[in-house]
């Protein structure tokens, strides 16, 4: 009987008993396999061989597994079948053995772990890959090889084939999905990872450390290793724009005025989240700063904007490393006024604690207060964000939609593996969604540090260029009217006989300061055809004339129009920014404000 995944997994929820015939790598032989649910949620599998035509028992001898979960029943099918397979054309000749197994000294796994310390060099990889491996995906890939996957080649002995590396992949990509743990639910039981989840995952675990014996082979003959390739599935292109999801505006604004709140009182990981929120970095980028590259850009005497070159980030031992996610990840990213204003408040408590100007710019951004000098861990700083956006509003259902979303799309950190938490998914996540209708696609790319031939780092260097990125980002939230230079609530200062180029916003307001009168000349233009205009005018002021132009609007040039974002009302944004004050900090500061 043939049944899709789908299927097979709604009969067993159904507390139902399947009978499948699935095929293996020998397409004259397949595998019959019965799956029997249990009360606990998992599956036995049960199967013998059979040939695929005509339909005949091939063994009487059964051989059995159990599927820790039946979601992942597609990839228990796949190794009960593999071992099946493998166990019937063993027993067709069981007078021929395998040449015996090497000495313990000379396995594969010892040769490789002789010589480990030189397999740990990222360097070696350039000419296999596009980018140079951190630091920390080297050591994953290594540490894999030499754990997982040679031992399983000891076990093949020394006439080791490509159907053996098959086995040997089908049998880890199960054993990965038997014991992926998803989130816990209410009931005490886990929601296990999808097995494209786990299998990409793998997949991507098992052709780094592919990499890695393919230069074994090359640079080290004398070790006599089996020459062998590393089964591959092909490798599915995958889009590298942003998939914007957006957090609500009530949450938005509560979770960055915490964050300025908690930057006031000197909570240090709090610059951390403000680093992610404000600014699209990942985690491992927000926690590697220090304080002297954070730039600030000052305007007629009075700092306005900065900008950041994103060039290190943390590993997963608390290491500084150059070695980024991809090339692309070295970026400019602009600061805001309210990041501007963060970044001084670092500054300002640092004085205060009595450290020197000398000292100060040498020093982490994002630091505990009894440890100043030493990097936080990007774990820590993942944790406490998670944290900070519950208490914003994200209760526990609105972060399991979210952790869905993240593994349908998910993001893997500098080694390639999944990140786990849904933190800074969302922080990154939300800034994009933001930015949608102010930058345009190749700004974005750029900022948010995705691999685009268009983009030029250099071409993001320049002070005019990170002020207007800065202005843009400016105007695309407003979470405090006091701390930002968004035109709607910051007004514009009429001069005599001036010019003001108005970027593009939903609102403005303008102030007359002089003793006299000015006359203005207004120039708009609406993002669509019939779009409202208001114009309202405080008592002395009048409205002269009114001329309405009709530009063109046509399809090509609809094409590149930016849909700018609704502007939040003045009475929401203090509603919001009142309730952000109202939780309890006392538990919060005590875990983490060291």
């Amino acid at each position: 009987m043939v049944l899709n995944t789908r299927e097979i997994i709604k009969k067993l929820q159904n507390n139902e008993k399947v009978t499948v015939d699935y095929p293996s790598s020998d397409p004259e032989i397949q595998a019959h396999i019965t799956i029997k649910p249990t009360k606990a949620g998992e599956a036995i599998l049960t199967g013998y061989p059979i040939r695929a035509s005509p339909k005949e028992k091939l063994d009487t001898k059964t051989t059995q597994r159990t599927a820790k979960s039946i979601h992942s029943i597609e990839l228990s099918l796949r190794d009960l079948a593999a071992a099946i397979v493998s166990k019937y054309k063993k027993g067709l000749n069981p007078t021929a053995k395998r040449p015996k197994k090497a000495k313990r000294d000379n396995t594969i796994t010892k040769k490789l772990s002789k010589i480990k310390g030189e397999l740990l060099c990222p360097e070696n990889y350039v000419k296999y890959t596009s980018k140079i491996w951190a630091a920390s995906t080297t050591e994953s890939a290594v540490n894999y090889l030499i754990c997982s996957i040679a031992p399983a080649m000891d076990q093949r002995g020394d006439d080791i084939c490509e159907e053996d590396m098959r086995d040997i992949k089908e049998h880890l990509i199960a054993r990965a999905a038997a014991s992926a743990r998803g989130k816990l639910k209410k009931d005490g039981t886990r929601s296990p990872k999808s097995a494209d989840t786990v299998e990409s995952g793998l997949e991507e675990r098992y052709r780094r450390a592919g990499i890695v014996y393919q230069w074994v082979l090359e640079n080290h003959p004398e070790l006599e290793l089996p020459d062998v390739e590393f089964i591959k599935s092909p490798k599915e292109k995958k889009s590298t724009s942003e998939k914007a999801k957006a957090l609500p505006d009530d949450i938005r604004v509560r979770l960055a005025n915490l964050i300025v709140m908690l930057c006031s009182m000197g909570v240090s990981l709090a610059f951390g989240v403000a680093l992610e929120f404000f600014c699209g970095l990942r985690v491992s980028e927000a926690a590697a700063p220090l304080i002297s590259e954070l730039i600030l850009i000052t305007d007629d005497t009075t700092c306005l904007y900065g900008k950041y070159f994103v060039k290190y980030q943390l590993d997963s031992h608390g290491k500084r490393t150059h070695y980024l996610k991809r090339n692309a990840s070295k970026r400019y990213v602009p600061l805001t006024s309210a990041m501007v204003r963060i970044v001084q408040m670092r500054i300002e408590q640092l004085k205060t604690s009595g450290f020197s100007d000398e000292q100060i710019p040498k020093m982490p951004f994002v630091a505990y207060r009894d440890t100043p000098n030493q990097f936080v861990s990007q774990q820590k700083l993942a944790d406490f964000a998670k944290n900070l956006l519950v208490m914003a509003g994200c209760n526990a259902e609105y972060m399991e939609k979210a952790t869905k979303l993240m593994y349908r799309n998910p993001e893997r950190d500098e080694s390639g593996s999944l990140i786990p938490d849904v933190t800074s998914h969302l922080c990154r996540r939300d800034y994009a969604t933001r930015m949608k209708g102010h930058f345009s696609a190749l700004e974005l790319d750029a900022i948010l540090g995705h691999e685009n031939p268009d983009n030029k780092c250099e071409d993001y260097a320049s002070n005019d260029t990170m002020r207007r990125l800065a202005r843009e980002a400016e105007v695309s939230f407003v979470f405090d009217e006091n701390l930002t230079q968004n035109p709607a609530f910051r007004p514009i200062q009429l001069i005599d006989n001036a010019d003001i180029h108005l970027i593009g916003n939903t609102a403005y307001s303008f102030e007359n300061n002089t003793d006299h009168n000015i006359v203005i000349d207004f120039d708009l233009l609406n993002l669509e055809p019939n779009d409202s205009l208001f114009i309202q005018a405080k008592s002395g002021a009048q409205i002269k004339r009114l001329q309405r132009r009709t530009p063109s609007d046509t399809p090509s040039n609809r094409m590149g129009r930016r849909i700018r974002n609704r502007q939040v009302d003045s009475e929401f944004i203090k509603k919001w920014k009142d309730e952000a004050a109202k939780p309890d900090l006392s538990p919060l500061l005590k875990k983490y404000d060291h």
